[in-house]
């Protein structure tokens, strides 16, 4: 006798066990996917983004929300130290805060304006960050404060949690 028949069970009644037990969790798998393509579907907060100057819009954008993992990962790239590369965020190296904020903007920028106004040949340079950073095609130190803290506020960051972050912090 084979161990395919022992107990009375062949190899048939296997398989009907299991679709039996597939069509059991068929309502639970259903609710996982629809939730899942629900949350596809929803549309990240974005804001228009208009740089003035002179009375002229000079740079029109719209810029979304970032997720944690994105936003963090601008400031492990943005710090360095000799001879280290990345790896200084981990060993404590000195992050370059303009670069970061940078990276931010672009990072934010909504796929189809990041081409058009970050765009590296309009500044005849190698990245987009540093067309933020360009001092005529870019933005100046206040608009690109200006432009984090809204992207900030899209990604649900206040200043109030940054100053309690700090007195426990300093506590």
């Amino acid at each position: 006798m084979s161990d395919e028949n022992e107990g009375g069970e062949g190899p048939d009644d296997t398989k009907a066990g299991k679709r039996v037990g597939l069509l059991a969790k068929e309502p639970a798998l259903l609710d996982e996917l629809l939730i899942a393509d629900d949350a596809e579907l929803e549309e990240l907060p974005t804001q228009l983004i208009e740089v003035m100057r002179r009375g002229r819009v000079y740079l029109r954008f719209r810029v979304q929300s970032l997720d944690p993992k994105t936003y963090q990962a601008c400031g492990t790239r943005s710090t360095r130290a000799a001879n280290k590369g990345n790896l200084a965020a981990v060993l404590g190296g000195q992050m370059n805060l303009a670069e970061r904020n940078a990276r931010l903007v672009v990072e934010a920028t909504v796929p189809e304006h990041r081409r058009k106004v970050w765009d590296p040949e309009r500044a005849a340079v190698v990245h987009e960050w540093e067309v933020v950073l360009h001092p005529k095609k870019g933005l100046s130190a206040g608009e690109l404060a200006a432009v984090v803290g809204k992207i900030d506020e899209l990604c649900g960051f206040r200043i109030e949690d940054e100053r309690e972050a700090e007195e426990l912090v300093g506590n």
